[in-house]
């Protein structure tokens, strides 16, 4: 089981993208959970955000953070942990 925090940083451009390398391999495809720690955005605004997992193997994944129409998202904080 691997545990990690990931930030984006504030005024980032959206979508924000990160490719998590495992330090160790896994034998097999993990399963990947998600889940956000941190929101900071524009109050006078929609919020709209997406967290998605893409590309998993047993050497890593891609992290996907989106939002669309008038959202202004300032930071996001995902934290995720991958188990077989």
């Amino acid at each position: 089981m691997l545990k990690s925090l990931l930030s984006f940083p504030k005024t980032p451009s959206w979508p924000g993208i990160r490719t998590i390398i495992f330090h160790t391999p896994f034998s097999r495809t993990p399963s990947i959970v998600h889940g956000v720690t941190l929101l900071d955005s524009n109050s006078n605004k929609n919020l709209r955000i997406k967290v998605s997992t893409n590309s998993i193997s047993r050497f890593g994944f891609t992290l996907k953070l989106a939002t669309w129409g008038d959202t202004v998202l300032y930071g996001l904080t995902v934290r995720w942990m991958a188990c077989r």
